[in-house]
């Protein structure tokens, strides 16, 4: 059904199934609401859109599959997963262009000491 709205994350967690079979492309997407914007613009709005779905505690999944909404735990660890390891590299590729520790970049970028028994940072 074209001409759905896609202006807020909560209409794109409206648009999305559960699970990764309901999958929806950023192409499938685009059609779906017949956005007007070209298509790597639509992209990055979409990007944009499922990270502010999960600041407001959506599971919503953005993968090789497409986007949609976690329908089990494991769906959501395994996306979590990906995420933080690809957290974790860039991390490991800043300290290493500015030839520091990654403990002392995150100390450097935001003001806490990583040695703190209250942090693990298995980097």
């Amino acid at each position: 059904m074209p001409n759905q709205q896609l202006d807020n994350c909560y209409q794109l967690v409206n648009l999305l199934g559960y699970g990764k079979m309901s999958a929806l492309t950023a192409e499938a997407l685009h059609r779906k609401v017949a956005s007007s914007l070209s298509l790597p613009i639509f992209k990055r709005k979409l990007r944009t859109l499922a990270h502010e779905a999960r600041l407001n505690g959506h599971r919503v999944i953005g993968d090789d599959n497409g986007y949609y909404k976690a329908i089990t735990k494991k769906e959501w660890n395994d996306y979590r997963t990906r995420r933080f390891t690809s957290f974790s590299e860039e991390l490991k590729a800043f300290a290493s262009c500015e030839k520091i520790s990654v403990a002392d970049l995150i100390k450097d970028v935001y003001h806490i000491d990583p040695t703190n028994p209250n942090y693990s940072l298995d980097l």
